[in-house]
């Protein structure tokens, strides 16, 4: 297992300290994405493991709106829709 699946797996399992671990080795992890294209934020609701999700956001990744809006973060889904009104 790649350092990206053993990241993910640790999400999923909520082992939040394999996870801080990872991060440090890795710092490009926070903004991975899983093979199905899930961030390590979204994967952390998925899977409801809301100690991980705290983490990842304390760490001030940005995110994009699927993100902002499963978190809800308004002001970003708002700052993200007048960038672009498409989405």
């Amino acid at each position: 297992m790649n350092a990206k699946e053993s990241f993910f797996a640790a999400i999923k399992q909520g082992n939040l300290a394999q996870v801080k671990e990872l991060l440090q080795a890795d710092a490009s992890l926070a903004q991975a994405r899983s093979e199905t294209g899930e961030t390590p934020i979204l994967t952390s609701i998925f899977y409801g493991k809301k100690e991980i999700k705290d983490f990842l956001l304390s760490r001030g990744i940005e995110f994009d709106i699927f993100v902002a809006a499963a978190v809800g973060n308004l002001s970003r889904v708002t700052q993200l829709t007048s960038q672009d009104a498409s989405l």
